[in-house]
């Protein structure tokens, strides 16, 4: 994984700032529930100076995004076009072919995608876990030690699903690492062969992401719809404080829903250093 190292250290302030940017805007994504649920209290006891505090957190949320969005086209973009120019001239030092050459070029984005969505990911999974205990425990820690019961069935559907997913990803490589060449040869046995490859990946993908999806949604929902209905029974609430309650629930399952593409990207970025040290 030195690559991966050579990167951060080539580019580490630029990849720090737009961190940096994308942690104050999700800080403000957590704060959305909590402000949104005290502004319909207010609302409806005729207060309607607290709506300010909404608006502003909207408008910040706004232009964060924007430019957050565009700063990282632009940085990730060029460390992408610097590094898959490093790494195609070491190919062709090394006498690669020139169609594995073609076919890996695709396959070095999935390097560069750790930098530009796998660590915003993870930033998102801490900060999103951290904000939601702390916000449930202001409201019922009953309700945080379900959650993090919750949070554990999470964790072990993910780690049991993501291995799996992670072994088509790696067959995937395999059909784009071979589609150049096997596409040079003209020869349409070859060409049939790799397309009834990649629909049979598709296939098999999609029934193991629809068995991990039902699992997920069977914990989560079942896990929310009964913490919100025992916080509704047996506590004294306002409308504000069940929409922000029920929020918050779901958003601790999704700041965990994470990890699956985590784990499934960093597996894959292995086996692309694999390849492309391979020669």
């Amino acid at each position: 994984m030195d690559k991966l190292k050579v990167i951060f250290k080539n580019n580490w302030k630029t990849i720090i700032l737009s961190y940096c940017l994308f942690a104050i805007h999700a800080t403000l994504n957590i704060l959305q529930p909590k402000i949104l649920g005290n502004t319909i209290d207010h609302l409806m006891a005729k207060d309607y100076y607290y709506a300010w505090y909404l608006i502003l957190l909207f408008g910040s949320m706004m232009a964060l995004g924007y430019f957050g969005k565009l700063y990282d086209v632009k940085v990730f973009s060029g460390i992408y076009r610097k590094f898959a120019s490093t790494e195609t001239h070491k190919q062709l030092e090394a006498g690669v072919e020139t169609t594995k050459i073609n076919g890996r070029l695709t396959l070095m984005n999935n390097v560069v995608r750790f930098f530009e969505f796998d660590m915003v990911v993870f930033i998102q999974t801490i900060l999103g876990v951290i904000g939601s205990i702390y916000f449930l425990s202001l409201v019922s820690w009953p309700i945080v030690g379900f959650m993090i019961i919750t949070g554990i069935l999470i964790v072990f559907v993910c780690f049991y699903f993501s291995p799996k997913l992670a072994g088509v990803a790696k067959l995937t490589n395999d059909v784009s690492e071979e589609q150049t060449e096997i596409v040079s040869s003209r020869k349409v046995n070859r060409i049939n062969n790799l397309l009834r490859r990649s629909r049979l990946l598709q296939i098999k993908n999609s029934k193991i992401d629809v068995k991990f999806g039902f699992w997920i949604q069977f914990i989560v929902y079942g896990s929310v719809t009964s913490l919100l209905t025992y916080y509704v029974m047996y506590n004294k609430v306002t409308v504000g404080s069940v929409f922000s309650t029920y929020r918050y629930m779901f958003d601790f399952c999704n700041a965990l829903l994470g990890l699956p593409n985590l784990i499934i990207s960093f597996l894959n970025i292995k086996d692309v250093i694999r390849r492309l040290e391979k020669g």
